[in-house]
């Protein structure tokens, strides 16, 4: 179990070990473009790699940030557990056998991701509410609000802030009413909050507004969503920004092209830092006992 220390994109990772601390630098060209500092991820690591220096071997799994602190606890418990009952076995059978662990921790973050309860400040349930007024006098409105304490609006334009403070005596924004048109709305973190905000407005307002709706909306769904969504997903683009699929073909098969051009004039630690155009040229290299077509590195199989 490793977290992403450092990186040079194209080139390394730098791995720490998140039980023991230690540190390696992979030579790893893909992962190192797609991975961030601090990520938490899952990896076997073969020192000496095909390249000669250290590599990670078939992919990572990379685990959401929220999942951090209970599999690194969950991870140390186990270790712990496994020495005190396998006395005198090392790390490595450990790992061996907690490789079902990690599988099934990075699966259902995929599949089940872990949310938290979210709350706000007032420890109460992080609920989107929208409570609805229709709006009988504008005017009158608008000047009992502007009386309130507790009711900012900046320049006279624009929404309503609700300002307040919450359990601790912490200063908070408790919501913002926006007027458009004939119609009042109170937007609040959670029902109570929403709740309380309708008894201000009406006290404030009286008869100029009649309450008509109160909405609520879950962001466990919305978060869930997210998670389960590719880290590098993106919103669709209009049909026409969209690039002509012969002409993706076209910059496709040039990419590639100009790719395999580059790589047979790339050092490789493996060829004793010569490259394979002028290893293929050396008797001595090609009889050589370390040579195979696997050392001059792994072919690429995504575009950049």
């Amino acid at each position: 179990m490793y977290e992403v220390a450092d990186q040079r994109p194209g080139v390394s990772l730098t791995l720490r070990d998140v039980l023991d601390d230690q540190e390696v630098t992979v030579r790893e060209r893909t992962a190192s473009r797609e991975l961030r500092r601090s990520e938490l991820l899952a990896a076997r690591i073969v020192t000496p790699g095909v390249s000669g220096e250290p590599e990670i071997e078939a992919g990572v799994l990379v685990l959401p940030p929220l999942l951090r602190d209970p599999v690194v606890a969950g991870l140390a418990s186990r270790r712990g557990d496994f020495r005190r009952a396998s006395r005198g076995a090392g790390d490595r059978d450990f790992y061996k056998q907690v490789v079902p662990f990690l599988h099934s921790t990075w699966a259902s973050a995929i599949f089940e991701p872990r949310i938290p309860h979210l709350k706000n400040t007032d420890g109460e349930d992080l609920l989107t509410t929208r409570t609805h007024f229709e709006v009988r006098d504008a005017a009158r409105l608008i000047q009992a609000l502007g009386r309130s304490g507790e009711l900012e609006r900046a320049d006279g334009e624009g929404p309503w802030h609700w300002l307040g403070a919450n359990r601790e005596g912490q200063p908070v924004s408790l919501g913002t009413l926006n007027l458009e048109g004939a119609t009042l709305t109170l937007e609040t973190n959670s029902a109570a909050r929403g709740a309380r905000g309708r008894a201000l407005v009406e006290g404030l307002a009286g008869e100029a507004v009649v309450h008509r709706a109160t909405s609520h909306e879950d962001l466990t769904q919305p978060l869930l969503e997210a998670l389960r969504s590719p880290r590098d997903s993106a919103p669709p683009r209009p049909d026409s920004e969209e690039i002509p699929r012969e002409v993706l073909e076209d910059l496709t098969l040039d990419h590639y092209a100009r790719y395999y051009r580059q790589w047979i004039d790339e050092a490789v630690p493996a060829l004793d830092g010569q490259t394979p155009r002028t290893a293929a040229r050396d008797p001595a290299l090609l009889r050589g006992p370390t040579w195979s077509p696997r050392a001059l590195g792994t072919l690429p199989t995504d575009l950049d």
